[in-house]
């Protein structure tokens, strides 16, 4: 298990079957990670991944630790627990029947409509008060999610699974990040409401993200993802939150760099969306 201690993060611990991940986000912001491990942060992380085999095994002596109190784990952290590979070893299905037979809190998220296949196993422990599922959806233009997230499911599909999990009695929710102005801030209305109608009961967002985002795709050395209307994301840096009306703190953080001062330790200050946003996501 990984341990945080960010006041910004509604977990402190989480578990992750996998380090890199297939689906190839252009903006993840787990690339980094990928160096600690004498990898590169660009095609490394996409096509080296680390399977943790004994995961399950490692996770069910964990948690049958005389000192162990029951809290909430995250499903993953720096990698999507259902990314492509997972449909044949299948260890985050064997870690979710440890996670049953221990009676212990699970939220999940994914991109990926794999999630659906262990609706059994998320359907008991949700029945239990142990399970909440989040999709991230960034778009609903094929075209945009097939350009900065190239293997994963494309967005209907995510709906499909956010309403198959909630017509299953498993808490599911939303998750619209990074917002990246100029290709996706003008698509949150429509995300909201397409999410609730499939039976979100939950939102959650990170963004803008713009510093972030955009270093890491420098970095990965990719610069050519466009939408349909010719916008390249390395060319949307210097309008940073202006596109959408919002003052952004960059916490001290240097140009070139990651992270920074205050960032994941509850500093800083906060983002100022238009009222026309906000009026937007207030009537959905």
């Amino acid at each position: 298990l990984s341990r945080n201690q960010s006041p910004d993060l509604p977990f402190d611990r989480s578990l992750n079957p996998y380090r890199g991940c297939e689906h190839g986000c252009v903006y993840c912001y787990a690339r980094p990670t990928h160096e600690y491990l004498g990898y590169s942060l660009g095609l490394d992380f996409e096509t080296r991944i680390v399977v943790k085999h004994q995961a399950p095994d490692l996770f069910r002596d964990w948690l049958n630790r005389p000192g162990w109190e029951p809290c909430t784990i995250a499903f993953s952290g720096v990698t999507d627990c259902y990314q492509p590979v997972e449909r044949r070893l299948k260890i985050t299905r064997r870690c979710l029947e440890v996670f049953l037979q221990f009676r212990n809190p699970v939220t999940i998220i994914t991109k990926n409509h794999l999630v659906t296949r262990d609706l059994d196993l998320l359907g008991e422990l949700a029945s239990l008060h142990l399970a909440h599922v989040t999709l991230s959806i960034t778009s609903l233009r094929r075209e945009l999610t097939a350009a900065m997230e190239p293997r994963t499911s494309r967005p209907e599909q995510r709906l499909k699974a956010i309403e198959s999990l909630a017509r299953n009695g498993v808490p599911t929710g939303v998750n619209v990040a990074p917002l990246i102005p100029g290709l996706n801030d003008e698509e949150i209305p429509a995300i909201l409401q397409a999410a609730s109608e499939c039976g979100a009961v939950s939102i959650t967002t990170a963004g803008p993200a713009i510093g972030r985002s955009l270093q890491a795709l420098r970095q990965a050395g990719v610069r050519k993802c466009n939408d349909n209307r010719g916008l390249a994301l390395s060319a949307i840096a210097p309008a940073g939150g202006a596109c959408l009306g919002i003052e952004v703190d960059n916490r001290g953080r240097k140009p070139g760099r990651l992270g920074g001062r205050g960032d994941m330790q509850g500093e800083g200050g906060f983002s100022s969306p238009d009222r026309t946003t906000n009026a937007d996501a207030a009537r959905l």
